[in-house]
């Protein structure tokens, strides 16, 4: 029995010593396992896109301001309403404008009152009665003159002895009346009596005679001939204005006088159009029919000239602005077709169009900025059931190109010659990795088109990468 085991354990130990070196002979009889995987070439569908984000915006936003000044009277809508065009926002104070208004008409009337009164025919009335005013502007200087020569003549003897007649009389009086009161003056009551009332009258009349005595003899003096003199003046004056007068009304007003009431009547025209055109501009109208997006105004208080009184949007159609890479810019065209996903919206999905490329960097979006240069590009959103708010962020993705049922090659298999820039793959020709130039159509950021180099079919060696080729692939856009 000793024996039997015994042989049983040699013979184990000599079949497993075999075994070993029979695995370790095959092992190096069979070829080490390839250092890549193999990719078949395919054909496919392929679109070049761009993408971009941006904000949702009403395609049509109005900020009104109020063109005249004044506290606010009214305001009559508030955020959220609906408006239809002409409808009245709101109003300042218009109580002043309204005075001004009605001056301008009232001026205007005036105006044109006066311009008829000129085309009128003056009739023999009128003109008999500036011929009148004319003989009375004349009798009027001969007059004055006439005063001038006696203020220079001086009194003649028969007034100086009028005069002094005149002074010897009253002297007579007041002494009578002063006798007189000499009776009665022991009485209390003298002041009442009718003696003290004669003796200051005749008092008063002899300092008005012996005044004129002294004024009659008197020589005349500058002052008084000056006096004399632009009396004179003035009534000459007086005879060429109504002999003016009386001569316009004989022929009539000129052709120039017609022309200067005929501007005065478009003048006094223009001032109301002002007025009427300030009293529109302090009333907000809708120009489109929109929603009210903000009120920035108050009653009773005065609009901030920095902010727009009242904000119009329009809900039923919205765009979104974007900033395109200078690099992506060229590839897009006014009408190219657009997906558009909303933030904020689960499984929103939109369709638009591009409907504007700003022609210089900056101008239609944020512009360029931290070095890199943008350039403004605005999607209209197509209509849809979907309820958009202006403000909400929007992710673009724009189909610049298509190409269908061509040989496509993930841009992960394919490599970039570091020196040349030339795309290459390596493909298996009779199992061997053979580098094979390629010619390249579209490409986005998944797949690329080939042109030729591969066809469907071709099989590939894609080698695992390393970090050095996984950087060379980045740099072929892989």
């Amino acid at each position: 029995m000793r024996r039997l085991v015994l042989a049983i354990l040699v013979l184990a130990v000599v079949f497993g010593g075999s075994w070993i070196a029979f695995q370790a002979t095959a092992q190096e009889k069979e070829p080490p396992p390839p250092d890549y995987e193999v990719y078949v070439v395919s054909a496919g569908d392929l679109a070049a896109t761009v993408s971009a984000t941006g904000s949702i915006e009403p395609t049509e936003a109005v900020n009104l301001t109020f063109r005249g000044v004044g506290p606010v009277d009214g305001v009559f809508v508030e955020v959220g309403d609906p408006v239809l065009i002409g409808q009245v926002l709101a109003r300042l104070d218009t109580a002043d404008l309204q005075l001004a208004l009605e001056q301008a008409q009232i001026g205007k009337r005036l105006a044109e009152a006066n311009l008829t009164k000129a085309k009128i025919t003056s009739e023999a009335i009128d003109i008999a009665a500036a011929e009148a005013a004319v003989e009375a502007a004349i009798a009027s200087a001969d007059a004055a003159r006439a005063a001038y020569q006696d203020l220079l003549r001086g009194p003649t003897a028969a007034e100086r002895r009028a005069t002094q007649a005149n002074e010897k009389r009253a002297r007579v009086l007041l002494d009578s009346a002063q006798r007189a009161y000499d009776d009665v003056s022991h009485l209390s009551n003298v002041g009442m009596l009718p003696q003290a009332l004669q003796l200051e009258q005749a008092t008063i009349d002899y300092e008005v005679a012996k005044a004129n005595v002294e004024t009659t003899l008197a020589a005349a003096t500058a002052a008084q001939k000056a006096n004399a003199l632009a009396q004179i003046a003035s009534a000459e004056s007086a005879i060429v204005q109504a002999e003016a007068a009386l001569d316009r009304l004989k022929r009539g007003p000129s052709a120039e006088d017609l022309v200067i009431l005929q501007i005065q009547v478009d003048q006094a025209g223009i001032a109301i159009k002002q007025a009427e055109l300030a009293m529109e501009n302090a009333v907000l109208v809708a120009p489109i029919d929109s929603v009210v997006g903000a009120v920035n105004i108050r009653e009773n208080e005065t609009p901030n000239p920095a902010l727009s009184a009242i904000v119009l949007t329009d809900d039923e159609g919205f765009n979104i602005k974007l900033n395109v890479d200078e690099i992506d810019i060229g590839q897009l065209a006014v009408g190219q077709e657009a997906i558009i996903s909303i933030d904020a919206i689960e499984n929103a999905e939109l369709t638009g169009v591009i409907s504007r490329i700003a022609p210089v960097s900056g101008s239609g979006g944020t512009g360029s900025g931290g070095g890199i240069v943008t350039y403004g590009v605005t999607v209209d959103i197509d209509p849809s059931d979907i309820p958009l708010r202006a403000g909400l962020t929007a992710a673009v993705v724009i189909t610049t190109e298509q190409a269908l049922g061509v040989v496509l090659l993930p841009n992960r298999v394919m490599r970039l010659d570091r020196q040349t820039g030339q795309a290459y793959v390596e493909k298996l020709v009779d199992g061997i990795p053979t580098r094979t130039n390629l010619e390249m159509g579209l490409r986005n950021e998944l797949f690329s088109e080939v042109l030729s180099g591969v066809q469907t079919g071709d099989e590939l060696a894609v080698r695992r990468t390393s970090t050095g080729e996984l950087l060379q692939q980045q740099m072929f856009g892989g």
